[in-house]
Order: structure tokens, then sequence, then C-alpha cells
């Protein structure tokens, strides 16, 4: 593993998620239009809402890689609020417009 790839495995954050625990890593450069969806004021709900889905999937995908999209689907949106808002805090990019 390279020297960048040690530093960032140290910032992975433990999550609850439907009665167990996963591993959250940062919201990285690859999701930053993702971020930037949901911070601009003028996207719409369903460019937002993809934004959600999007960043969930890609953290799902990192704990569960053989999750279709199917069974992502049915997650309870209780659980996707409760993951979303887990890793807000530490995630915020303090990427504003102002």
């Amino acid at each position: 593993m390279s020297e960048l790839g040690n530093l960032l495995s140290k910032k992975v954050k433990e999550v609850p998620f439907l009665g167990t625990t996963i591993k959250v890593r940062p919201l990285g450069v690859d999701l930053l239009e993702e971020v930037m969806a949901l911070e601009d004021e003028h996207s719409d709900i369903k460019r937002k809402t993809e934004a959600i889905k999007n960043i969930a999937k890609s953290i799902l995908s990192d704990n569960f890689p053989d999750m279709t999209d199917e069974e992502f689907g049915k997650i309870p949106l209780e659980e996707l609020i409760k993951l979303i808002d887990a890793i807000k805090p530490e995630n915020d990019a303090g990427i504003r417009k102002d």
C-alpha cells in the first residue's frame, strides 16, 4: 500500500447500520460532484436525491461488494438517513460559494 493509502486508511470511521457496524471512509474526490450537488442551492430535489443515493451506494459497496440494486432499493429510508447523518460532520467539505 502506498503512503497515501496508509494515511487514508487511518481516516475510516465505524458507523452503525442495520444492526451491525460498517466502516466508512471519508468522502473522496470521486464523489465531489455529488457533494457539490448537495451544497448547491439551485440543484433540484431529483438531483439531490440522486447525489444522496450515489454517496450511500459508494459507502455501502465498500462494505457489501456483492450488494445488488434491488437490495439497495430495499434499505429502509430511516437507515439511509442515519447513515448520511453519521458521515456529515466528518465529511463536511466546507465547500461553499460564499
